[in-house]
């Protein structure tokens, strides 16, 4: 089933980005971050599973092979190329409502941040988030 993104009109299984490159936050206007830009080199740096228990880690950096049993698959470890959530290409802007942006306010998971604020809306004015 084909879900179309309301503001671009975009279908998410292969829409490479959302055009919505603004959002108004606690009344001051924020650009969106795209897929992949609150994820610097260093956090690409670490080894694959680095948040786990030492013992449980696979280790694998980013082009070397992860460890047999990694719970994030086999194969070799590579950078995303599309979100999980709402699809998007690495580097685009994502969905409304996707839940993996981050605020460009807080810095937390955009769908559920406590900053509040509205999208605006491709004719004019502003829908507030959490409507779609």
């Amino acid at each position: 089933m084909d879900v179309i993104c309301e503001f671009c009109g975009g279908n998410l299984a292969d829409a490479t980005g959302c055009v919505l490159s603004e959002v108004e936050l606690n009344d001051e206007t924020y650009v969106r971050l795209t897929f992949g830009s609150h994820l610097d080199e260093e956090f690409w740096a670490k080894p694959c599973c680095w948040w786990w228990d030492p013992a449980d880690r696979c280790g694998a950096l980013i082009g070397e092979p992860h460890r047999r049993n990694c719970s994030k698959g086999s194969g070799i470890r590579r950078r995303p190329e599309r979100c999980y959530d709402c699809r998007v290409a690495w580097g685009n802007l994502h969905h409304p409502d996707c839940g993996v942006e981050v605020c460009p306010r807080c810095s937390r998971q955009f769908a559920s941040c406590s900053c509040e604020g509205d999208w605006p809306l491709p004719e004019g004015g502003w829908m507030p988030r959490g409507v779609l």
